[in-house]
Protein backbone atom coordinates (compact mmCIF):
# COMPACT_ATOMS: atom_id res chain seq x y z
CA UNK A 1 0.00 0.00 0.00
CA UNK A 2 1.42 3.21 -1.25
CA UNK A 3 -0.06 6.15 0.52
CA UNK A 4 -2.96 4.43 1.74
CA UNK A 5 -3.75 2.58 5.20
CA UNK A 6 -4.31 -1.57 5.01
CA UNK A 7 -6.14 -3.04 8.14
CA UNK A 8 -5.77 -6.55 8.30
CA UNK A 9 -8.00 -8.45 11.51
CA UNK A 10 -10.55 -11.77 12.74
CA UNK A 11 -7.63 -14.40 11.54
CA UNK A 12 -7.05 -13.11 8.12
CA UNK A 13 -3.64 -12.91 7.21
CA UNK A 14 -1.67 -10.75 5.17
CA UNK A 15 0.63 -12.50 3.02
CA UNK A 16 4.06 -10.89 1.67
CA UNK A 17 2.70 -7.50 2.51
CA UNK A 18 4.62 -4.23 0.55
CA UNK A 19 4.17 -1.14 2.50
CA UNK A 20 5.54 1.59 0.66
CA UNK A 21 6.23 5.20 1.74
CA UNK A 22 3.63 7.12 2.86
CA UNK A 23 1.53 3.53 3.39
CA UNK A 24 0.35 2.12 6.90
CA UNK A 25 -0.67 -1.40 7.51
CA UNK A 26 -2.05 -2.35 10.94
CA UNK A 27 -1.87 -6.12 11.91
CA UNK A 28 -4.94 -6.56 14.54
CA UNK A 29 -5.54 -8.92 17.02
CA UNK A 30 -5.42 -12.70 15.83
CA UNK A 31 -4.58 -11.60 12.43
CA UNK A 32 -1.12 -12.64 10.93
CA UNK A 33 1.33 -10.70 8.78
CA UNK A 34 3.51 -13.40 6.94
CA UNK A 35 6.09 -12.01 5.52
CA UNK A 36 6.17 -8.68 3.43
CA UNK A 37 8.61 -5.91 2.73
CA UNK A 38 8.26 -2.30 4.74
CA UNK A 39 9.83 0.15 2.86
CA UNK A 40 11.48 3.55 3.92
CA UNK A 41 8.49 5.97 4.97
CA UNK A 42 6.20 3.25 5.41
CA UNK A 43 4.52 2.04 8.97
CA UNK A 44 3.45 -1.32 9.78
CA UNK A 45 1.92 -1.63 13.24
CA UNK A 46 1.29 -4.78 15.49
CA UNK A 47 -2.04 -4.65 17.54
CA UNK A 48 -2.14 -7.03 20.77
CA UNK A 49 -2.58 -10.10 19.95
CA UNK A 50 -1.24 -10.30 16.54
CA UNK A 51 1.52 -12.46 14.84
CA UNK A 52 4.20 -12.40 12.61
CA UNK A 53 5.52 -15.21 10.52
CA UNK A 54 7.72 -15.90 8.15
CA UNK A 55 10.53 -12.69 7.07
CA UNK A 56 9.58 -9.42 7.42
CA UNK A 57 12.09 -6.57 5.89
CA UNK A 58 11.77 -3.80 7.31
CA UNK A 59 13.80 -0.12 6.69
CA UNK A 60 10.56 1.63 7.51
CA UNK A 61 9.00 1.79 11.20
CA UNK A 62 7.45 -1.22 12.77
CA UNK A 63 5.69 -0.24 15.86
CA UNK A 64 4.75 -3.34 18.20
CA UNK A 65 2.22 -2.60 20.98
CA UNK A 66 2.24 -5.13 23.97
CA UNK A 67 1.04 -8.65 23.04
CA UNK A 68 2.04 -9.25 19.66
CA UNK A 69 3.26 -12.94 19.02
CA UNK A 70 5.88 -14.62 17.19
CA UNK A 71 5.53 -18.00 15.30
CA UNK A 72 9.01 -18.96 13.25
CA UNK A 73 9.18 -14.97 12.78
CA UNK A 74 12.39 -13.06 11.45
CA UNK A 75 12.37 -9.42 11.44
CA UNK A 76 15.33 -8.28 9.06
CA UNK A 77 16.67 -4.52 9.30
CA UNK A 78 17.04 -4.03 5.74
CA UNK A 79 19.69 -1.05 5.56
CA UNK A 80 20.80 -1.49 2.23
CA UNK A 81 18.74 2.17 1.16
CA UNK A 82 19.10 3.62 4.49
CA UNK A 83 21.08 6.06 5.51
CA UNK A 84 22.88 6.33 9.42
CA UNK A 85 21.29 8.22 11.55
CA UNK A 86 18.71 8.70 14.16
CA UNK A 87 15.79 7.12 12.81
CA UNK A 88 15.04 3.79 14.98
CA UNK A 89 13.44 1.12 13.19
CA UNK A 90 11.83 -0.87 15.61
CA UNK A 91 9.83 1.05 18.09
CA UNK A 92 10.36 -2.01 21.17
CA UNK A 93 12.11 -5.07 20.81
CA UNK A 94 11.00 -6.24 24.20
CA UNK A 95 7.47 -6.40 22.60
CA UNK A 96 8.13 -8.58 19.98
CA UNK A 97 9.10 -11.67 21.87
CA UNK A 98 10.38 -14.87 20.05
CA UNK A 99 11.43 -13.18 16.96
CA UNK A 100 14.61 -13.94 15.40
CA UNK A 101 16.51 -11.19 14.06
CA UNK A 102 18.82 -10.18 10.88
CA UNK A 103 20.01 -7.46 9.21
CA UNK A 104 20.88 -7.02 5.63
CA UNK A 105 23.51 -4.62 4.36
CA UNK A 106 25.01 -3.42 0.90
CA UNK A 107 28.84 -3.94 -0.38
CA UNK A 108 28.83 -0.03 -0.42
CA UNK A 109 27.23 0.77 2.86
CA UNK A 110 27.92 3.92 4.44
CA UNK A 111 29.69 4.44 7.55
CA UNK A 112 27.96 5.38 10.97
CA UNK A 113 25.06 4.02 13.36
CA UNK A 114 22.24 2.62 12.12
CA UNK A 115 19.92 2.43 15.20
CA UNK A 116 17.62 -0.91 15.20
CA UNK A 117 15.67 -0.64 17.79
CA UNK A 118 14.29 0.74 21.49
CA UNK A 119 13.56 -1.81 24.14
CA UNK A 120 16.79 -4.12 23.82
CA UNK A 121 17.60 -3.95 27.12
CA UNK A 122 16.91 -7.94 27.57
CA UNK A 123 18.53 -8.80 24.05
CA UNK A 124 21.24 -11.15 24.55
CA UNK A 125 20.85 -13.26 21.20
CA UNK A 126 22.38 -13.00 18.26
CA UNK A 127 21.88 -11.46 15.02
CA UNK A 128 22.93 -12.71 11.72
CA UNK A 129 24.63 -10.44 9.02
CA UNK A 130 23.64 -10.39 5.11
CA UNK A 131 24.35 -9.29 2.40
CA UNK A 132 22.03 -8.27 -0.96
CA UNK A 133 22.34 -11.82 -2.13
CA UNK A 134 21.23 -13.30 1.02
CA UNK A 135 24.35 -14.66 1.78
CA UNK A 136 25.20 -14.83 5.47
CA UNK A 137 28.31 -12.66 6.67
CA UNK A 138 28.25 -13.77 9.74
CA UNK A 139 26.35 -12.77 13.12
CA UNK A 140 26.80 -10.66 16.09
CA UNK A 141 26.35 -10.29 19.78
CA UNK A 142 26.06 -7.25 21.92
CA UNK A 143 29.70 -6.37 21.79
CA UNK A 144 31.05 -7.87 18.98
CA UNK A 145 32.71 -6.96 15.53
CA UNK A 146 32.19 -9.05 12.44
CA UNK A 147 34.91 -8.01 9.61
CA UNK A 148 33.39 -9.07 6.26
CA UNK A 149 33.79 -7.81 2.60
CA UNK A 150 35.97 -5.36 3.74
CA UNK A 151 33.67 -3.18 6.57
CA UNK A 152 33.69 -3.97 9.86
CA UNK A 153 30.46 -4.22 11.84
CA UNK A 154 29.64 -3.77 15.45
CA UNK A 155 26.35 -4.53 17.69
CA UNK A 156 25.86 -2.20 20.34
CA UNK A 157 23.13 -1.14 23.19
CA UNK A 158 22.59 2.28 24.50
CA UNK A 159 22.24 1.50 28.43
CA UNK A 160 20.55 4.64 29.59
CA UNK A 161 19.81 3.20 32.82
CA UNK A 162 16.27 2.40 31.59
CA UNK A 163 14.50 -0.36 30.06
CA UNK A 164 14.29 1.22 26.59
CA UNK A 165 17.83 0.89 25.61
CA UNK A 166 18.64 1.22 22.34
CA UNK A 167 20.22 -0.95 19.95
CA UNK A 168 22.92 0.62 17.39
CA UNK A 169 24.16 -1.41 14.67
CA UNK A 170 27.43 0.20 13.92
CA UNK A 171 29.33 0.60 10.13
CA UNK A 172 32.95 1.40 10.55
CA UNK A 173 35.18 2.38 7.95
CA UNK A 174 36.57 -0.59 5.89
CA UNK A 175 39.56 -1.99 7.47
CA UNK A 176 42.69 -2.69 5.96
CA UNK A 177 43.06 -6.48 4.10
Amino acid sequence: CRGGKLAVSNSNVASDTQVLAGGTATIFSKATASGGNVMSGGTLIFSSGAILTGTLNAAGTITVKNGATVSNGTLNFNLVDLKAGNRVILNDMSLLAGANYSITVSGSQAEGSYKLANGAGVFNGTITVKNESGNTLGSLSIGGTLNAGGNSYTLTRNNAGNQFAEQSFIINAPFPK
